[in-house]
């Protein structure tokens, strides 16, 4: 790992998240979908999505395709 973030590591403290969480990614992304999926099998209430044929900028990448699945998380989120 590279940047300011690369000793950062609160893996461990996933699982005391207790509210609905959305794990997103693009299906490039630096962090992979392995590890975002990863990371949302940890928190309990949480969703994995992952953008088909973008990167790290799905809001750029597949703007459409974000925006869906953001609002039927926050859908489904709400009405818990």
């Amino acid at each position: 790992m590279q940047g300011n973030l690369r000793d950062f590591d609160r893996v461990a403290n996933l699982p005391s998240i207790k509210i609905p969480t959305l794990f997103l990614c693009g299906e490039f992304d630096e962090c992979t979908p392995e590890t975002t999926r990863d990371y949302a099998n940890r928190v309990p209430q949480s969703e994995f999505a992952e953008i088909k044929g973008s990167a790290h900028l799905t809001t750029i990448d597949a703007p459409r395709a974000t925006v869906n699945v953001v609002r039927r998380f926050l859908a489904r989120a709400d009405s818990a």
